[in-house]
């Protein structure tokens, strides 16, 4: 279910982001980092659609 959630959101900030190199580096850190991790990502994702001025401090946790 986790995963699932990962992914739905990972899309909707690529499309709000409209940028294939954040979609690539997205990819590589969702199918690399443990559950734990991905749990993370999910919530920074989820503030990242809800207040899009935090597009950098997204960019440099991803990066």
């Amino acid at each position: 279910m986790l995963r699932k959630s990962v992914i739905i959101y990972r899309i909707k900030t690529i499309e709000l982001m409209n940028s294939a190199t954040i979609q690539q580096k997205s990819e590589r850190f969702f199918y690399n980092e443990s559950l734990k991790s991905l749990f993370i990502y999910e919530v920074q994702i989820r503030l990242q659609i809800d207040h899009a001025s935090l597009t950098s401090a997204f960019s440099a946790k991803l990066f």
